[in-house]
C-alpha cells in the first residue's frame, strides 16, 4: 500500500511540474509573439506617419515654389531681345540727368525716342517743352508777357515759337547750376541713335580724359563745322551720300550717313582731338549736346535772361568767338532725324 502511494504521489508530482513548465513555456512564447506583433505594429505605423509627413512637406514646398514663381514673374520686367536693355549705359553713369524736351502733345516722338534709348540701356527723363506756338499777333504778344513773367525773361517779339526751345534750356542751365550738377545731356524728341552708341561713348570719354581737356559744351551730334571726318567734296566709298543740306544752302558735298547735317570743316579749323573727337568750330542744331557746370555758368551770364536769337546761333556765336569750348563726337554718335527735313516741327528754321 505504502509502494502504490508513494507512486501515485510521485506520479502526480511530476504532472504538477509538467504543467507549471508548460504553462511558463506558454507565457514566454506569448510574450515573444506580443514583442514581435508590437514592433511590427510599430514599425507599420512609424512608416505610415513618415508618409503623412512626407506628403505634407512635399506639398508644402510646391507651394512655397509656386507663390515665390508667381511673385518672380509679377516682379520681372517684359525681357527684350536687345541683351544690352539689362545693362545700364556708362552714359548714365557719366551724365547727372538725361533730358528728353517733348512737347505735351507729341506722345508718339516720346514713345519712339525713348524705346530708341531703351533698347540702348540708357535712361532717360522726359521735360516737358514750353509750347509757345500762337496763330494771332494777339495771342503770340499774351503769351510772350506771361513767359517773361513766370521765367523771369525779356523775350524778342519775333522769336515766340523758337523761343520755347531756348527757355527750356535756360531752365535746364538754371538747375544745373543750383542743383550742382557736373554734366547734363539735353536731346531732341527727333533724333537717332547709332547703333553702337555706347561702345563709341566709352571710347571718346576715355580719349577726352587721356587729352585732359574742360570742356564747356560736349556735342554728340551737330551740324554746320562740326568736325572733318566722314566729309568729302568728291563721292568716296564711305562718304557715298549726297548732303540733305544741298536744297537749302545750295553746296554740293558727300558724307557717310544721310542724316549727317554738317559742313566741311578743314583739320586745322576743326581741330582733331583724338580718333573721336574734334574741336567744333560753328555747332549747329541742338539735338544732342551736353552741358558741363563750368558750361552753364558761362551760357546763363551771356544770355543775361534774354531771349533773342535760335539756342543753336547763340551756342555757335560763344564758340566761334572763343566764349565757351565746345568739342563734338566726330562723327556724330547721335543724328537728327529726317537729315534737313522737318516734316511736323513747328519751329521756322533758316539755313
Amino acid at each position: 500500500m505504502r509502494k502504490q502511494e508513494l507512486y501515485k504521489y510521485l506520479k502526480t508530482r511530476q504532472s504538477r511540474r509538467s504543467k507549471h513548465r508548460t504553462k511558463r513555456r506558454t507565457k514566454r512564447r506569448t510574450k515573444r509573439r506580443t514583442k514581435r506583433r508590437t514592433k511590427r505594429r510599430t514599425k507599420r505605423r512609424t512608416k505610415r506617419r513618415t508618409k503623412r509627413k512626407t506628403k505634407r512637406r512635399v506639398k508644402r514646398r510646391t507651394k512655397r515654389r509656386s507663390r515665390r514663381e508667381s511673385s518672380r514673374k509679377s516682379s520681372r520686367k517684359p525681357r527684350t531681345k536687345s541683351r544690352r536693355s539689362r545693362k545700364t549705359s556708362s552714359m548714365n553713369s557719366y551724365f547727372d540727368k538725361i533730358y528728353v524736351i517733348n512737347l505735351r502733345d507729341k506722345k508718339e516722338r516720346w514713345n519712339k525716342v525713348s524705346e530708341q534709348f531703351r533698347k540702348q540701356g540708357i535712361k532717360v527723363q522726359r521735360f516737358e517743352a514750353i509750347d509757345g506756338r500762337c496763330k494771332t499777333e494777339r495771342e503770340c504778344e499774351k503769351k510772350r508777357q506771361y513767359f517773361e513773367r513766370k521765367y523771369n525773361l525779356i523775350i524778342s517779339t519775333d522769336l515766340m515759337t523758337a523761343a520755347s526751345l531756348i527757355i527750356a534750356t535756360i531752365l535746364i542751365a538754371r538747375e544745373i547750376v543750383s542743383k550742382g550738377y557736373s554734366r547734363v545731356l539735353i536731346c531732341e524728341d527727333d533724333v537717332n541713335l547709332v547703333p553702337n552708341i555706347n561702345q563709341l561713348f566709352e571710347q571718346g570719354i576715355r580719349e577726352i580724359a587721356r587729352s585732359r581737356l574742360r570742356w564747356d559744351l560736349l556735342y554728340l551730334g551737330c551740324g554746320s563745322r562740326c568736325g572733318s571726318r566722314c566729309i568729302s567734296r568728291s563721292k568716296t566709298k564711305s562718304a557715298k551720300y549726297l548732303t540733305s543740306m544741298k536744297k537749302f544752302t545750295g553746296d554740293s558735298f558727300y558724307v557717310c550717313n544721310k542724316e549727317d547735317l554738317r559742313s566741311p570743316c578743314s583739320p586745322r579749323t576743326c581741330k582733331p582731338v583724338s580718333d573721336l573727337i574734334s574741336r567744333a568750330k560753328t555747332p549747329g542744331g541742338t539735338w544732342a549736346y551736353a552741358f558741363s557746370n563750368r558750361g552753364a555758368h558761362k551760357f546763363l551770364k551771356y544770355v543775361n535772361n534774354e531771349v533773342y536769337d535760335h539756342i543753336d546761333q547763340i551756342l555757335a556765336h560763344m564758340t566761334d568767338a572763343g566764349k565757351i569750348s565746345s568739342l563734338a563726337f566726330d562723327p556724330p554718335i547721335i543724328y537728327h532725324q529726317y537729315g534737313a527735313f522737318r516734316p511736323d516741327s513747328d519751329i521756322e528754321w533758316d539755313w
